[in-house]
């Protein structure tokens, strides 16, 4: 759900927050997608979308598997 602020000119500024248990897949990925849209179809005004994405992107010392950032920038393409 977006929380929205309006500003005195009128733009508006939009917050959402995810929180996923493991990392994000195509599947959510497409969810973003369409949170997104759905925000700028229903605030004309959006000037400024923050998406916060709360996981735990700790690195465990596998060396031969891909980095959180690696994966998710796939991910997000």
């Amino acid at each position: 759900m977006l929380s929205a602020i309006k500003k005195e000119n009128g733009d508006e500024v939009g917050f959402q927050a995810k929180y996923f248990l493991s990392t994000p897949q195509k599947v959510q990925f497409d969810q973003l997608d369409s949170s997104i849209k759905t925000a700028f179809e229903k605030h004309p005004n959006l000037k400024s979308y923050y998406l916060v994405i709360s996981i735990d992107r700790a690195y465990h010392g596998e060396y031969n598997k891909k980095l959180f950032k690696d994966r998710m920038m796939v991910l997000a393409a």
